[in-house]
């Protein structure tokens, strides 16, 4: 009688810790040791998933990146650009009408490093001063270096969360070996860090614009003025309020305008530019305005 006892007591506890160990099995809370599996049937099929870039070195890995959260998928894509591609990234008033807020910037990608492109403003978004300060014509000491980095990415730029900016160090080249020939030019200055520069004589010789090497006229390099800029050419020109009596004939018929470049020119207070045909003006300007095409270093982000 006892041993019946004893197995009916050892069988009831078998079963009692059964379901005890049932109950306990479950999802894996956030202090698991997270040594567990669990199945489940709300599962996403991947295989048709797009390659996604490596953000460590941008090449292709061929894997799929997948974000879990509980026990659904999510894919993350990073958007991958090819120099020559035309990508919107912040805002400026543009049409020459205010009263409907700004438009989308549009940026030429110029060149990549993984995904971290070099953006240069497809038009001529403004008319600005260079004004050289210091004595030269540096980019180094430039007021317009000074605005851009102030204002420019805070009110045109911030919002947007395509790209993230970055900071790169600019080589300021003076223009000494261009003009030692004759014993001219402007001595190299200080490197920059900066977010938003301007290109360089060497970016638009080749580098960048390689239909034509070298100063002549080049049609890669030939930027049209938006609206706000050709309202805003006619407007300085008829104020009177400029020395530069080339202003106005420097708006091409068809919209096409000089643009400023970073490098010093012949003398102090030149600085170089293109015209509209996109020769380069080689010996530098003492126009008191020019058009703006921004460039910058960005990282494009995941969404």
């Amino acid at each position: 009688m006892k041993k019946h006892v004893i197995a009916s007591t050892i069988l009831l506890t078998v079963l009692l810790c059964g379901c005890s160990t049932k109950t306990a099995s479950g999802p894996i809370n956030s202090a698991d040791d997270g040594n567990h599996t669990e199945e489940t049937t709300n599962q996403t099929d991947i295989t048709n998933m797009p390659e996604i870039t490596d953000t460590t070195d941008g090449q292709t890995t061929g894997q799929t990146e997948v974000q879990t959260v509980d026990t659904t998928t999510q894919t993350t894509e990073r958007p991958v650009y090819e120099i020559g591609d035309l990508v919107e990234y912040g805002t400026y008033e543009q049409d020459g009408d205010e009263s409907n807020g700004e438009e989308p910037i549009v940026w030429r990608v110029i060149d990549k490093d993984g995904n971290n492109y070099l953006l240069l403003s497809e038009k001529i978004i403004d008319i600005v001063q260079f004004k050289h300060s210091e004595g030269n014509s540096a980019w180094t000491y430039s007021t317009l270096r000074d605005s851009l980095d102030k204002y420019f990415s805070f009110d045109h730029l911030q919002d947007d969360k395509r790209f993230s900016l970055k900071k790169v160090e600019i080589e300021n080249k003076g223009s000494e070996e261009y003009f030692k020939e004759v014993n001219r030019g402007v001595p190299d200055m200080p490197n920059t860090e900066d977010k938003i520069f301007l290109l360089s004589l060497e970016e638009v010789e080749g580098s960048y614009f390689s239909n034509t090497p070298g100063r002549e006229e080049d049609s890669s390099r030939v930027a049209y003025a938006t609206e706000y800029v050709k309202n805003k050419v006619k407007e300085i020109a008829e104020s009177g309020k400029t020395v530069d009596s080339e202003i106005g004939g420097q708006l091409d018929i068809d919209g096409a305008f000089h643009w400023w470049l970073r490098t010093p020119g012949v003398q102090d207070d030149t600085t170089l530019g293109v015209l509209p045909t996109g020769e380069l003006r080689y010996y530098g300007s003492r126009m008191e305005y020019g058009g703006l095409r921004p460039a910058l270093w960005a990282y494009a982000n995941s969404y």
